[in-house]
């Protein structure tokens, strides 16, 4: 069965929340996954997850990962990302968002880099959100077998937080 796994990395250059004076975003992002059929196929929706929200912060790194489990495959598949302003008490606010096509990326099991614009900023620089995503099985790594304990909790650390660096320096030896 094949997964799609989608590490939310970073956000840079939201704007802040203009309604409010002195209000900076608190921003989170909803990613929601669907793949959209034709004919007697109905549209299916995988569900949405949601990131944590990290106060005051234009540029925020969130270094958290998504896994939708069973998902074959990508045709007709979209990641629908929305960044939101969390505001207590309050209706949060959209802060941006965009569309990824998934069968147009040629998704495998080893993630890729992925950018994308979520915020025309008209007075000042755009927004982009940075993700890594990957398709499939994931790869048993047969080297990995063999690490102290020390090695192996460097290693999940590098393949769960930051599997974007996870295959160019996989061949280092603990």
């Amino acid at each position: 069965m094949s997964n799609l796994t989608v590490q939310l990395v970073k956000i840079t250059n939201l704007r802040d929340d203009s309604r409010r004076s002195r209000d900076v975003a608190d921003p989170y992002v909803l990613l929601k996954l669907e793949q959209y059929n034709f004919g007697f196929r109905r549209d299916k929706d995988y569900g949405t997850k949601e990131s944590s929200t990290i106060e005051n912060e234009r540029d925020p790194v969130f270094n958290e990962t998504f896994v939708w489990e069973d998902v074959e495959e990508l045709n007709n598949m979209e990641l629908h990302i929305k960044v939101m302003d969390h505001d207590a008490g309050l209706r949060d606010d959209k802060l941006g968002g965009c569309t990824i096509k998934l069968e147009d990326l040629d998704l495998e099991p080893t993630p890729i880099k992925i950018r994308r614009k979520v915020d025309d900023n008209v007075f000042g620089g755009d927004a982009y959100i940075f993700l890594t995503i990957a398709h499939g099985e994931e790869i048993e790594d047969k080297q990995a077998r063999h690490l102290s304990y020390v090695g192996n909790a460097a290693y999940e650390c590098l393949r769960v937080q930051h599997s974007e660096y996870h295959n160019e320096v996989r061949s280092i030896n603990f």
